[in-house]
């Protein structure tokens, strides 16, 4: 007698993420992986950093590799370094994207990354970013 096994493969899903840019230390954002049951074999995915409005040479660190899961496990992370500036610039963002899955199927498979600005920016009734100014008055001067 041969047992098969019909059950349906885990699937895999990435969840968004944000970080403060930082000024000093780059900063690490680290991403949230699943698996939605245990499974009695290894189960891998692959990942790969995709530019969006963030650049990866200026932004973040382009980053690439292999996510895997012991028989067993239901949540890994994946960390990406965040490249810290004192440019004042709007949130920016880029793309965490899955791929060839072993052992699962994909759910959701990209994860949006949003770096958040912290360089003197504020946040004007539209949700754009401006810069702060003060003026300053010299007595005794137009």
């Amino acid at each position: 007698m041969t047992i098969r096994d019909d059950d349906p493969p885990p699937t895999i899903t990435i969840r968004d993420g944000s970080v403060t840019e930082g000024t000093g230390a780059n900063q690490v954002v680290r991403l949230a992986v699943s698996l939605s049951d245990p499974s009695a074999f290894t189960v891998r995915v692959a990942f790969d950093t995709v530019p969006g409005s963030a650049d990866a040479r200026q932004d973040y660190v382009a980053a690439s590799g292999t996510v895997t899961f012991a028989p067993g496990a239901t949540s890994a992370t994946i960390s990406v370094p965040i490249v810290a500036d004192t440019l004042v610039e709007p949130d920016e963002d880029f793309t965490v994207a899955l791929s060839n899955p072993s052992n699962a199927t994909i759910a959701d498979g990209t994860a949006v990354v949003t770096i958040l600005d912290d360089d003197g920016s504020t946040r004007g009734p539209s949700g754009t970013s401006s810069t702060r100014r003060t003026l300053f008055t010299i007595p005794g001067r137009a």
